[in-house]
Formats: C-alpha cells, structure tokens, sequence
C-alpha cells in the first residue's frame, strides 16, 4: 500500500510539472504585483521597461561640469539706478545720497563734490559742473555672476500613469483563456520638464536675463529672467513606440493596457549676486580736492551694498526630469470593476 500511495505521489508532481511548462510558461516569465480592489485580486503585468536616454552629446557634456554663469555686461542707466535704489537707504538717483557716497568712497570727508557722474548721468547740486566721464573714458557696467552651490541627482520615484495617455482595452471573444497583446503600436509624445525659480532677498528688478545650463537637455540653457518671484517651465518632447504588453485573460475577460513612468530628478541651485566693474566720475568744482578737479572710484566699492554683503543675491532654482523610464501595464477587468 505505501509504495502505491508513493508512486501515486510522484505521478501527481509530475503532471504539475508538465502543467507550468504548457500555458502557464510565459506568463511566469513576466513580473506579477497583486493588490486588492473590491474584495478582488487583481494582477498587474509589467512589459519591459524602456529607457529614455538623457540627450547629452559630446557638444553639451560640459554642462555637468559646468559650475559659473554670467550675462552680459550692462551699462548702468537711469532705470538701472532706480532698480538699484529698491528698498536701500539710499537713492542712486539723488544728487545728495550720491555726492554724500562719493564722498565716503574717495574718503574725502566733509569734502563733498559739486556733481557725480554715473556714465551720462549727471547728478548735480547747482549748475555749471561737469561730466568728467567722456574725457577720462570712465563707465560703469554691471551684470550677474553665478556659481554653482550645489546639483543633487535623485533616485527614480514611484511608478505614474503617463499624463496625457489614455488606456487600451479590448475583450477575449475567443471562448477560451487567450494571451493577448497591445493591439497595434502605441505611438506616445513622452515629455521631460524642467522647472524654475528665482529667490532671494537682492530686493531689486533689474530685468534683463540670464542664461543656466539644462545637464538633461541639448537645448544646452534657458534663459531666467531675473526677478524675485519669478518662474517657468520648459518641455521636450521625446516620440516613443511601444508594443507587447501580454497577458493570459480568461475567456469573456477584458483586458486593460496602460503606459506607467517614472524619472529621476536633478536638482540644482545657483547663486548670483552682482557684478560690478569700471569708475564712477564726480567734479569737486572750483574748490578742488587735493589739488584735482575730478576724480574717480571704482564702481564695486560704489555699490557696496551689493558686493560686500554675503546676503544679497539672486537664488536661481532649477528642477530637471533625467532619466526617464517607461513600461506597458496590463491587468484583467471584470465586468463591473474598472481599474482607476
């Protein structure tokens, strides 16, 4: 009797195995997750993952290394110095608050010039004083030097539905359990963004633009407008085509496809304070100063209150999709129960 009941053993073993290696082969062959909707299971099937490559090329790959950003050099104006004055103590459009800077930047004391020249514009407390600035070739130009403060690279985040994709389905009317597949090719824009933000208490509006490097983008830059508060987006389009998606449905089962995604996410911020280079003229008029009419300081110690203080600076925030990943999800529905 127990050789009977041991032979009947081994007979059962071997119609399971021969049972796995008939319809059940390919199915075990896919990744399953399981989860519970309505007191019912309901396996998920994962095709295989397609990988959007970063699109770096041996003209852009210097954008990872990349760690100083400028714009271009300005000649100070009218509109600068008011943008400048801001929410300062001073006004670099008054005659008074400028002479009295002058002053304290030539270390002349209680001696004050009769007019100070910032390129054309003349700052004057009377009249008959002069612009020394054309003779003498002194200007003063700004702009905004950034540095790199630090990038950080995430690890991919959880699994989405593609925004903008809408899921296939289709029903077994074969009478009989059936692999089916995505029917067709689906052809999907995939879309990475970067995102951006300016910060900072610099308190000023000086418009103009500059220009940060994307290390997940040929476009290679965007350009930030640089005031406080200010935002944008930028998408690029990838064109991907995605098949497969197979799955066992039961006869008079539906089936549903639908695109999942994830990224990794590189994170960089910058910070730009302003720059500042060439002279500012004054005239010290009839009374001279040691013996000299006109005379000059650099417009850097000028403008102090943007170069000497650590906390005046804009803080340029730039968020980045990077590696992206794409796969085909299957699962079987019921007739009642729609995955959402």
């Amino acid at each position: 009797m127990q050789k009977i009941i041991k032979s009947l053993s081994y007979l059962v073993f071997f119609c399971l195995i021969i049972s796995c290696n008939n319809d059940d082969e390919l199915e075990s062959l896919d990744r399953i997750e399981s989860s519970k909707k309505n007191n019912e299971e309901v396996e998920y099937v994962y095709g295989p993952i397609i990988k959007i490559q970063d699109d770096f090329n041996e003209n852009n790959f210097s954008n990872r290394l990349r760690t100083k950003i400028s714009n271009d050099w300005k000649r100070l104006d009218n509109k600068d110095l008011k943008g400048l004055s801001g929410k300062k103590t001073i006004d670099f459009t008054n005659q008074h608050d400028l002479r009295g800077r002058f002053a304290w930047a030539l270390k002349s004391g209680d001696k004050w010039p009769v007019s100070v020249s910032i390129n054309n514009n003349k700052f004057e407390s009377g009249k008959g004083s002069k612009n020394p600035n054309s003779q003498f070739k002194w200007y003063a130009d700004y702009r905004v030097n950034g540095t790199l403060i630090k990038r950080t690279k995430s690890d991919y985040g959880k699994w989405k539905k593609v925004e903008g994709t809408n899921r296939r389905s289709a029903r077994n009317k074969s009478g009989k359990r059936k692999f089916m597949e995505l029917p067709g090719e689906w052809r999907v824009a995939i879309k990475n963004t970067s995102h951006w933000n300016v910060e900072g208490n610099i308190g000023v509006e000086l418009g103009g633009e500059i220009k940060v490097p994307l290390v997940a983008d040929a476009s290679a830059k965007i350009s930030v407008s640089l005031k406080h508060g200010f935002g944008g987006s930028k998408d690029k389009t990838i064109t991907e085509v995605f098949k497969g998606g197979g799955i066992w449905v039961p006869a008079g089962k539906e089936v549903v496809w639908e695109l999942s995604e994830r990224h990794q996410t590189i994170k960089s911020e910058w910070k730009a304070p302003l720059e500042f280079k060439g002279l500012i003229g004054a005239d010290y008029g009839a009374k001279k100063y040691e013996g000299h009419h006109f005379w000059a300081v650099e417009a850097g110690w000028f403008f102090h209150e943007y170069t000497r203080k650590d906390n005046e600076f804009f803080t340029i925030n730039v968020t980045e999709e990077s590696g992206k990943e794409i796969r085909v999800r299957s699962w079987v529905i019921n007739d009642t129960t729609v995955e959402q």
